[in-house]
């Protein structure tokens, strides 16, 4: 959906988008020194680094920077769940770092007024969702697709958070494919609009009134494109099942959210299915979607 009289600021956006070109006009060996590992979940991601995460297909056309909502070492859930932790900011940006942060700022509260709208329409005591989110697994990857004759950017998926947030301007190339269409249509929004897309764990809260919208990024040849979305997932220890009555029979095995965000993460990497030798049949499809 797309949202207008939002107060995400888009001179943000805009410089955010100068300090990436900055960033990834760097040459790989300054780059490098930033890169993302499998213990981490932080850090610069070079291009064709992942591969879709069920393993079928070419790699996704992106050079990324992985971040996440930053906790201290010493706060308790860091033992709990790996993926809690300190950032790794780019060397030498200060300014990059700086905007960002103010950006997640201005999409905090806008997360925090959806939540509030979901809450009502489902019926939900108040604050039902919002307690959800304290020490949240909240991340953002900022995106570089370079210019190229191939058309994809990244490959067809369904999100697995909670709400996915895409920057101001910036979804144009974004495509959707709603329940029971086969055809794809293009965001189309402009920079007073910011996107804003159900993910699979809402859908399962909701009992199924929301729907995650397979999507895709496609390219013009010879385009290049910078992104940064926010990626709204609770804390780690909040069970992923429905909040009210399900419209249908529930699907999927229920699984807490660090341990599908941190199952989804290591699925990215070479060989790591074989951590987990038995997936339930929500990871299973979150891992094929994703």
């Amino acid at each position: 959906m797309n949202l207008v009289g939002h107060e995400i600021r888009w001179s943000i956006v805009r410089s955010l988008v100068y300090e990436l070109q900055e960033y990834f006009d760097r040459p790989f060996e300054q780059k490098a020194l930033d890169i993302v590992k499998p213990d981490n979940y932080r850090g610069y991601i070079p291009l064709g680094f992942f591969s879709p995460n069920n393993g079928v297909g070419e790699s996704d056309n992106y050079e990324g920077y992985k971040l996440h909502f930053e906790v201290i070492m010493r706060i308790r859930f860091c033992e709990e769940c790996t993926l809690y932790g300190s950032n790794r900011w780019p060397v030498n940006s200060r300014n990059l770092r700086l905007l960002i942060m103010d950006y997640w700022a201005d999409c905090d509260r806008l997360s925090t007024q959806l939540l509030g709208a979901f809450k009502r329409i489902l019926g939900l005591k108040i604050g039902a969702l919002q307690s959800l989110f304290d020490f949240p697994l909240t991340n953002m990857t900022l995106l570089y697709y370079p210019a190229s004759e191939e058309s994809s950017g990244i490959h067809l998926h369904i999100d697995t958070d909670v709400l996915t947030l895409l920057p101001p301007g910036l979804g144009k190339d974004v495509q959707i494919r709603p329940a029971n269409e086969t055809d794809w249509m293009s965001v189309g929004d402009t920079k007073d609009s910011i996107v804003a897309n159900v993910g699979e764990m809402m859908e399962i809260w909701s009992g199924g009134r929301f729907t995650s919208t397979p999507h895709k990024v496609s390219l013009s040849p010879g385009c290049s494109r910078y992104s940064f979305p926010l990626f709204v997932v609770p804390r780690h220890n909040v069970l992923i099942r429905p909040l009210v009555e399900p419209t249908e029979k529930e699907l999927f095995g229920r699984i807490t959210a660090g341990e599908l965000s941190r199952r989804i993460w290591t699925s990215n990497w070479v060989n790591s299915r074989s951590v987990d030798s038995e997936f339930d049949p929500f990871v299973e499809e979150a891992i094929n979607d994703c």
